[in-house]
């Protein structure tokens, strides 16, 4: 819609403020040109009512009779505003007047009934009377003393004076005078508008739209995108401020892409690492199983005392652990079936605690459960679960015999994620931590800070993990251990490939 733009709505509330405060001023003008008007012709009909009563009076005090003041009335016609004075009794019959044409009638309209039964000395009226605005005012004549001379002073008043006031101006020129103020108005609405409209463009909405352009450019990607106009108001704040963003933005998205690049150099470089390491795994596996078979021949020739009987031992000992790290090499590059079965994780992680009770003993390695009894089945290789569980119990044992300051202890818990339909796993030790330095290598093959060892282990955990369609993370602090968390989905899934398993793990690290 076209109110919904910032520009349209803001010019539509400057023409609306604009309008509204003109439109009020004139009607406010208007108000009190009328009002002026009135007044003037009330202030007209109150000065020369004075000067009647006066005349009045002289006329009195002189023993001159009505016809006196007969002779006087037409004259005030033509003073300015006045049209009509009378004289009239408390019957409404007309004694004087400025015309003398009325003398002797009678009026008895309501105005004058209404003013006859008030207690009123003087009522003013006012009506239109076809072009001209009249005033009337209905004023008692007071029987002063010099007056009680000739009439009785029991009356308190000897008749009404009747003045008839009117605007020489006409109501047409009033209305014409309003209709050229409204004009007037108009085009000052008109003028004001073009003009704040002209200053919002070039103070307000040009800024706008070159910030927005700026910002659109960036939220496409464009981050060398940059606001050169100098506003010199508070726009150039916001404009140094968008500026600056962009140009972290712009660092940063080098600096990612410098860090991508590395790391798919890495990837590769990893992968053929990986193949070339298959394949000499494949080469020497054979010749290591001879080794052992052969040493396990010669030690039958040997008696117990025989020192050479040790070595054989030792050679086989050794081989065999070469052959173990040439099968979890193998296991790592080559993408093994997995044979899903409904299983148990509680009975799992029973099975490999009672593998490793001997050593957890022997290290003197407190052993917490907090199995979750209602556990549902989760879809899974048992054989490969296993191996993760050996795996990261493994690690947390080896980190708690590395630090060796304190009484080992393990906590081990699982619980069912209804929200998620997650089963999931914990396993958290009490050893030194690890670096923060590592955090994001851990997963990666081939990086160990150990001694011995392959790299494997971690990276071999959560490949297993990822093709069972779960996740595997972990949260590790300095001086009080590490905490790894699996959670492995309970309602069936579909297998995912070795590209979407890497793909997954790489998003993850």
């Amino acid at each position: 819609m076209i109110f919904s733009r910032l520009r349209t709505r803001m010019i539509a509330h400057i023409v609306w403020i604009v309008t509204t405060v003109t439109f009020i001023t004139l009607l406010i003008s208007i108000i009190i040109q009328q009002r002026s008007l009135q007044q003037h012709l009330e202030d007209d009909v109150e000065a020369f009512s004075g000067v009647i009563k006066k005349t009045l009076m002289n006329a009195m005090l002189h023993k001159q009779g009505l016809e006196s003041i007969n002779s006087i009335l037409p004259d005030f016609e033509y003073v300015h505003h006045i049209r009509r004075v009378r004289i009239l009794d408390f019957k409404g019959n007309i004694k004087a007047s400025s015309r003398p044409d009325e003398l002797g009638k009678t009026i008895r309209d309501s105005v004058f009934v209404r003013f006859l039964h008030s207690t009123k000395t003087v009522e003013k009226f006012s009506r239109i009377n076809g072009e001209f605005t009249v005033f009337t005012e209905y004023s008692r004549i007071a029987n002063r003393k010099p007056c009680q001379s000739c009439h009785d002073a029991r009356q308190p008043y000897l008749g009404i004076l009747w003045m008839e006031t009117s605007e020489h101006l006409s109501s047409g020129w009033s209305q014409a005078s309003s209709t050229l103020i409204l004009g007037i108005g108009l085009g000052i609405i008109i003028l004001l508008s073009l003009v704040t409209i002209s200053l919002f463009v070039r103070a307000v909405d040009r800024p706008i739209q070159e910030i927005v352009q700026a910002v659109r450019r960036m939220s496409e990607g464009d981050y060398s995108a940059r606001i050169t106009r100098v506003f010199h108001n508070e726009f150039d704040q916001l404009a140094d401020g968008i500026n600056a963003l962009a140009h972290r933005l712009q660092a940063a998205k080098s600096r990612l892409l410098e860090v991508h690049d590395r790391e798919i150099r890495e990837a590769q470089a990893r992968a053929r690492i990986g193949d070339r390491a298959a394949s000499v795994a494949h080469e020497i596996k054979h010749p290591i199983s001879g080794i052992i078979f052969a040493a396990n021949s010669l030690l039958k020739d040997f008696q117990n005392h025989d020192e050479r009987k040790e070595i054989l031992a030792e050679i086989v000992r050794q081989a065999h652990n070469v052959e173990r790290n040439l099968e979890e090499l193998l296991g790592f590059t080559d993408e093994t079936r997995l044979d899903f079965h409904p299983v148990q994780l509680n009975d799992l992680i029973e099975r490999i605690l009672l593998l490793l009770k001997d050593k957890l003993e022997e290290m003197k390695i407190e052993v917490e459960r907090h199995l979750d009894p209602s556990l549902p089945r989760i879809l899974a290789d048992p054989s490969q679960i296993e191996q993760t569980l050996f795996n990261l119990l493994m690690n947390a044992m080896q980190a708690i015999e590395e630090d060796g300051r304190k009484q080992g202890r393990i906590e081990i818990q699982t619980l069912f994620d209804k929200e998620k339909g997650n089963v999931v796993l914990t396993i958290a030790d009490n050893g030194p931590g690890i670096p923060e330095e590592y955090h994001d290598k851990i997963f990666r093959p081939f990086f160990t800070t150990k001694k011995s060892g392959t790299g494997l282990g971690l990276s071999t955990c959560q490949e297993i993990i990822l093709r069972h369609g779960g996740s595997i993370s972990f949260e590790s602090e300095p001086g009080k251990g590490t905490v790894f968390r699996i959670e492995l989905p309970v309602q069936r899934f579909r297998r995912l490939t070795k590209k979407e398993m890497t793909r997954g793990a790489d998003d993850r690290n």
